[in-house]
């Protein structure tokens, strides 16, 4: 539902303050959707913002305790580190096979 045009969401996580809501799906992004313009407008309009960077579907994602970042994994055996105060990635950690696949089969 929050994802237009998408076929299929992946994950779902929720800031630790609930300001916000980090989707991930099939087409290689990461959605983050700010809870306050969604609760004052109509979700049809709201638009998030996208970070990009995997090359495969995003699996996984999970906000830090303070909610300064966010950690995502991707079909495409990567984990990516998320600075959401300049929505950059700052790192990223190539997955062996078994780790990918294990993580894989969690979702």
């Amino acid at each position: 539902m929050l994802q237009k045009g998408c076929k299929e969401t992946n994950c779902v996580s929720f800031s630790p303050s609930g300001s916000q809501v980090a989707t991930g799906n099939d087409l290689c992004e990461i959605h983050l959707w700010d809870m306050n313009l969604i609760k004052s407008s109509s979700l049809l309009n709201s638009k998030p913002l996208v970070l990009q960077g995997h090359a495969g579907g995003v699996f996984h994602c999970e906000y830090s305790p303070s909610g300064r970042h966010l950690a995502s994994c991707s079909s495409d055996h990567t984990c990516r580190l998320w600075d959401l105060s300049h929505p950059t990635e700052t790192a990223v950690s190539h997955l062996a096979d078994s780790l990918a696949e294990s993580l894989s089969l969690q979702h």
